[in-house]
Parts: C-alpha cells; sequence; structure tokens
C-alpha cells in the first residue's frame, strides 16, 4: 500500500505543478489548458486504516511509525520533486532544511553480551566438545610455532623417550668395543631401575598431550629393566630329602675401615657358621680378635697385605667347622685374592669360594670382566658349591647373568622374595645388588642385608641347607 500511497502523492504533485503554470515558468492559463481540480482520496473502506494497509500513524511531529529519531522533513515536510523531473529522478529536499546523514540500521548486539561463551554443540555432548576446542588449541599453538622451536615443540617428549629406551636397552648391551666409552653400558645397566622415575612423568605428559610416540618408548623403558628381576619373587622348589643348617656371612671391610664391634654383633645376631671379610687389613684382623667373635668362630685362613700395598688384597675365612689351611687354595684369574675352601659340614663337603672383583672403571673394565669369568668358573665345582663375592655387578649386567646362567643360582633368586640390596651403606635405603651369594646345589632359607660400621657395603647373610647324603650334587 505504500506504492500506492506514493502515487497518489505523485500525482497530487503534478496537479499542483500545472495549477501553478507551464513547465516554461509562464502564468497560469497563458496557452495552456486549464488543470482539473484535484481530487482528495476515497475514503477507507470499513475496517481500514486511513494509513494504509497494515500502516502504523506517524508519530509526533511526523516521527516515522517504526521509533527512530524524527528527521529533518518533520519540520520541513517531505521532500518534493520539481515538476520538471522524471519520475526516476531522487526527490529535492526543501529549501532550509539541514543536511542530514543517513541513518543506518540499528546495530543488533550479539546475543549473550556480558554472559558465558556460547557453548560448541556437538552430537557426542560436553566430552566432545571439550576434545575437539583442546585439539583446536593445539593446532593453533603447533601452527604459530615455526622453525626450531616447532622442531622442538613436536619432537621433545619422543626424543626423550627414545633417550630412555636406550637407557634401559643398556641391560641388553654386552662388552662393546668402545674404547674408554665401554664402560657405560655397564654403568648405566646398574642404574636401568631409576628409567621408571624419569618415565612416570613423561608418560603422564604424553597421555595428557596425546603423544602416543613418546608414551610408548617410555612405558617401554620402564618396564624393560624390572623383566629380569621377575624370577627374584618366585621362589624355587627346596631340595629333597634330609638338610643340615648352615650360615654364611660376607663383609666388605672397605680397605679395613669396617668398625669391627659392628662386624661381631651381626655375626652373633645372625649365628653364623662361616664369616668371609674382604680387604682385610692386618689392623682390622687384630680388631677382630680383641673384639671376641663368637665361640667357635676361628680365623681358619687370614691373608693381610704387606706394608705399604692396597688392603684390598685382604682376606680373612673365619669358621666354626674344621678347615684345614693347607687345603685351601687360590681360584686364578682374579686381580685380587680369591680362595677355594673345603669346608665340612656334618658328612658332606661344602666348597666355598670367597673375593671379590674390581670396580668396572675406564681403567679396569677388562680386569673386572676378567674376574667375573674367573669367578663363573665354579660352577665345574663338583658337589655343593657356596660363592660369596662382591662382584660390583647387578642382576641387570649382562655380565653378571651370564655368571650365574649355569649351575650358579643367585641366592635371591632361588629364595624368591625379592632382591637385597648391598651399596651403598650411607643411605637409608641402598640401591644395588652387588654383593652375591650363589649357590650350586643348595636350599636357601633367608637372605638378609645389616648395615656395618666404616664399610661401604652392607654385610650379606644367608641361609642354607646342605644335603646330609655325601656325593649329593
Amino acid at each position: 500500500m505504500a506504492e500506492s500511497r506514493r502515487e497518489r502523492r505523485l500525482a497530487e504533485a503534478r496537479q499542483a505543478a500545472e495549477q501553478a503554470g507551464s513547465p516554461a515558468g509562464g502564468p497560469a492559463g497563458a496557452g495552456s489548458p486549464q488543470s482539473p481540480p484535484p481530487q482528495s482520496p476515497p475514503p477507507p473502506a470499513p475496517g481500514q486504516s486511513p494509513y494504509g494497509n497494515g500502516s502504523a500513524p506517524p508519530g509526533p511531529h511526523g516521527a516515522p511509525p517504526d521509533g527512530r529519531e524524527p528527521s529533518a522533513y518533520a519540520a520541513y515536510g517531505p521532500p518534493s520533486r520539481p515538476p520538471s523531473a522524471p519520475p526516476g529522478q531522487p526527490l529535492a529536499r526543501p529549501a532550509g532544511a539541514p543536511t542530514v546523514p543517513p541513518q543506518s540500521p540499528p546495530h543488533e548486539p550479539p546475543p549473550n553480551r556480558g554472559g558465558p561463551p556460547p557453548r560448541l554443540f556437538v552430537p557426542g555432548g560436553d566430552a566432545d566438545g571439550e576434545r575437539l576446542r583442546g585439539e583446536g588449541r593445539r593446532i593453533s599453538e603447533t601452527s604459530e610455532l615455526h622453525g626450531l622451536r616447532r622442531v622442538l615443540h613436536v619432537a621433545s617428549l619422543p626424543a626423550f623417550g627414545v633417550l630412555l629406551l636406550a637407557w634401559a636397552a643398556t641391560t641388553l648391551v654386552g662388552d662393546v668395543p668402545w674404547g674408554p666409552f665401554s664402560v657405560l653400558p655397564v654403568a648405566f645397566a646398574c642404574l636401568s631401575p631409576l628409567t621408571v622415575v624419569a618415565a612416570v612423568p613423561l608418560v603422564l605428559v604424553a597421555i595428557q598431550r596425546r603423544r602416543w610416540a613418546a608414551m610408548v618408548p617410555a612405558v617401554v623403558a620402564a618396564a624393560l629393566p624390572w623383566c629380569f628381576v621377575v624370577s627374584y619373587a618366585l621362589p624355587a622348589d627346596p631340595l629333597p630329602g634330609p638338610t643340615l643348617p648352615l650360615r654364611a656371612m660376607i663383609v666388605t671391610a672397605h680397605d679395613g675401615q669396617a668398625n669391627a664391634a659392628d662386624i661381631a654383633d651381626a655375626v652373633r645376631s645372625q649365628r653364623t657358621d662361616v664369616l668371609v671379610v674382604t680387604e682385610l687389613s692386618a689392623a682390622l684382623a687384630h680388631d677382630l680378635a680383641a673384639a671376641g667373635l663368637p665361640d667357635g668362630l676361628l680365623a681358619r685362613y687370614v691373608r693381610v697385605p704387606d706394608p705399604g700395598t692396597s688392603p684390598a688384597s685382604g682376606i680373612g675365612i673365619y669358621s666354626r667347622f674344621l678347615v684345614n689351611e693347607k687345603d685351601v687354595t687360590q681360584l686364578r684369574g682374579t686381580h685380587w685374592p680369591a680362595v677355594v675352601v673345603p669346608v665340612p659340614v656334618g658328612p658332606t663337603t661344602v666348597t666355598l669360594v670367597a673375593g671379590h672383583a674390581v670396580q668396572p672403571s675406564t681403567d679396569h673394565l677388562d680386569r673386572w670382566r676378567r674376574d667375573l669369568a674367573a669367578f663363573r668358573g665354579a660352577e665345574r665345582i663338583k658337589g655343593p658349591v657356596l660363592v660369596l663375592v662382591n662382584l660390583n655387578a647387578t642382576t641387570w649386567n649382562p655380565q653378571y647373568r651370564s655368571v650365574v646362567s649355569g649351575r650358579l643360582h643367585d641366592a635371591a633368586d632361588v629364595l624368591g622374595r625379592g632382591l637385597r640390596p648391598t651399596w651403598p651403606n650411607w643411605t637409608p635405603v641402598p640401591l644395588l645388588a652387588t654383593d652375591h651369594a650363589l649357590v650350586a646345589g643348595l636350599g636357601v632359607t633367608e637372605l638378609s642385608a645389616l648395615s656395618v660400621t666404616g664399610s661401604d657395603h652392607r654385610a650379606l647373610s644367608v641361609g642354607l641347607q646342605v644335603p646330609s647324603r655325601p656325593g649329593r650334587p
């Protein structure tokens, strides 16, 4: 209806122009036909608004009916078209009317202004929405990084996982010809259980960021070292038939600095039958005699170093059983003296092998390997064998596993109650099981580590079962 109203207004404007004069500006009636009188619009139909179908009356002072601010034509009237202007030309503004800039439609405020941001709707619900938003943030963060920072951001976690896996893989690496660096696999293999300490936070971060390439090697690195000690939780079958008890102990005296009174107290508390003291000095041998070892525990074989030499070459064997010093022989192939002692326990003779290996270092790595090979040779001895030795090696070293791969077995493995770490002695809990009791043809009933003042190793005490029938393996 607005177009019909506009056409009526245009028609009224043309009639007014024709009544006022000709198009050339002459007086009315000068050679021009008389214009018909203006006609008023027809009255509205019953029930129809006089302002058009569906329209509303204008606001006050001629303001538009839609509630907008009154424009300039409210005071000066609507713009008029000159009589000579064609119908398509814009209407002219009345004289004196101020220029009003065109008004844009009112701006609609965004929804939820001042409230929480609109939530992302996905078919999976809030969990899927959070996942998608999290992936969006990760993609945005990664896309904002460039060059080296991007490489570090993407590859740092997987690289860390690979390093942990390489550390754990040293438990599988034997002797390598790496010159001065050949000792590194040995050292890292001893400490390989600590990979779990670094792997746990790495796995948690990898799960949070969904970096599966970093989580997989970290999990493998944390689990691999513990695969070698699973059997230490499974006890072996006991020896059949009647047996005799035997308790033995090894003490590493730390170049003779161990306290003799503590050694004597440990022997009494454990009711030790056979005591082995390595790195025995002349002063410590004297102090042990003065401290008063339990009755019957006598020095059967004592070798102290010469003055001016290292106390690491000293060794002493104390036993309740009669041991003939002439029957004591040296174990060949070791750097420090190691002895082979036959110990009669009832009708059965138990062969005792005692000593200690050198520390694996850059200068002594070959010596350490030869020492382990020499102690492994004890498996060729017939009858029950007990090896009390500080090998400076753990079950995570392939070199140590080769020692117990034959007839000899770790007493902790036979007992099935876990490892017994002995080094270092100055920490509340020792970290490494470097002192060992290896058995062949013997049962194991108990294994414990005891602290001795002055020593860097804890004493290792083992309870054994000896077959009571001679000739049994």
